[in-house]
């Protein structure tokens, strides 16, 4: 049986704000989760390899992505902490102020916000999902035809539908 408090609808949906910008922006990730553990609600695993300025600024962008969706900051301090250790170790321009409004503003565009209500509703179903299930959500929200992404679903994650 699912649990949909609030807590956990939150905890989705911040996830998946970083889940979708991971996937928008190139950076590598394995898995999203809202399993509660190591003191954490939920998580995303991804590459954590930052070697150049550019990449530092994709990290920062994901690192707020998931504030950005919620456009709330209950549960996010440690995703301002990262964002702000990769702006200064790479001195990058602008502040954590403005590099958080450049989240919100990307978090907020239609195809963002439709990818998140996807992700969100599948995390809330399956609690884990993998990378390429990620992309295939964010692929459906940017226009997928649903029986193409029930064929690919079918194939890989019977289990899932």
């Amino acid at each position: 049986m699912i649990c949909l408090t609030h807590e956990r609808t939150f905890t989705a949906i911040h996830e998946s704000g970083h889940s979708v910008a991971y996937c928008r922006l190139g950076i590598d990730q394995t898995r999203v989760c809202i399993v509660p553990g190591n003191g954490m609600e939920g998580y995303n695993l991804v590459s954590a390899y930052v070697g150049d300025a550019v990449t530092a600024l994709k990290h920062v962008l994901c690192a707020l992505a998931g504030y950005g969706a919620a456009v709330a900051r209950e549960g996010a301090d440690t995703d301002f902490n990262t964002a702000a250790e990769l702006i200064s170790a790479w001195s990058l321009p602008g502040t954590l102020e403005e590099w958080t409004a450049t989240a919100i503003s990307f978090m907020t565009t239609d195809e963002n916000i439709h990818a998140v209500e996807l992700v969100t509703e599948a995390l809330l179903e399956h609690e884990t999902l993998e990378a390429d299930y990620i992309g295939g959500l964010v692929e459906r929200a940017d226009g997928l035809p649903e029986h193409i992404w029930r064929q690919y679903v079918e194939w890989k994650y019977p289990d899932m539908l």
